[in-house]
């Protein structure tokens, strides 16, 4: 008899080698384009660069715009007041800081003013001694750290990561109480629609699925959704990113 492990791997592979055919049923584009986020991230603050990324956002219509902590207080300061809502990421992109600090960073950016946290995290410890423990540890620690209902989502990549390793990642996850799930991929991997299709067979509907990464054109979206993600953050500048042929902006509106 088939192990629940077994069986959801059945499912995600399923699921996964559907989205890669194309075969595989999206997330209509008014849903997925409400679900579209923007992380500008940049090693040098350059002003003009963050106003006109903002600009971009409010032209397409972008549900969250992403930055790093750091410059948390510029942003807040000079585009309060519009619909874009304001999301900070934490521990990226190498994702190395001790938990106390990750810690420290979601309390401070929700006494900011930050509407959504997204959190990075070393899932790959799992490999180490003890080391499920202590994710499952650091994962119920950062669960617990704000006082409001602002969307709180970990972050991970899981190329090193066998099905079993993510699928425990997922239920710490939700243990934690926690938005949403995110796969990183970073450097375009070949599997991440495995880790997005095991993510989501182990997600409850409850709980969000994520993709983050330089997501360059709306076919990458619609393939990403098929295999379960309903949230997309793209690194992808805005200028370059190509939506479906015949696509008017205000079809955003």
């Amino acid at each position: 008899m088939a192990t629940d492990l077994q069986l959801l791997s059945e499912k995600a592979h399923r699921r996964a080698a559907l989205a890669e055919a194309g075969l595989g049923k999206s997330l209509p584009f008014h849903i997925l384009s409400e679900k579209m986020c923007y992380l500008s991230y940049y090693d040098i603050f350059y002003e003009k660069q963050f106003e006109k990324s903002y600009r971009l956002c409010i032209e397409n219509n972008i549900h969250t715009f992403f930055i790093p902590p750091v410059l948390l207080p510029f942003v807040l300061d000079h585009f309060a007041g519009t619909k874009l809502k304001i999301g900070t990421i934490i521990d990226y992109p190498y994702s190395g800081l001790p938990p106390s600090i990750k810690g420290d960073l979601i309390r401070w950016a929700e006494d900011n003013g930050v509407e959504e946290i997204i959190v990075t995290l070393r899932a790959d410890v799992m490999h180490e001694n003890k080391g499920r423990e202590r994710v499952r540890q650091a994962l119920l620690s950062y669960g617990k750290c704000l006082d409001s209902d602002i969307p709180l989502y970990f972050a991970f990549d899981g190329h090193f990561l066998s099905e079993s390793q993510i699928i425990t990642f997922v239920r710490y996850s939700e243990m934690a109480g926690v938005s949403g799930v995110i796969c990183l991929n970073l450097r375009r991997r070949l599997n991440i629609l495995r880790d997005v299709a095991v993510v989501r067979s182990a997600t409850p509907n409850s709980m969000s699925v994520g993709v983050l990464g330089n997501i360059k054109t709306w076919q990458e979206v619609e393939t990403l959704s098929a295999a379960g993600a309903d949230i997309t953050v793209t690194m992808c500048d805005l200028d370059d990113f190509r939506y479906p042929l015949g696509f008017r902006k205000s079809d955003l509106v």
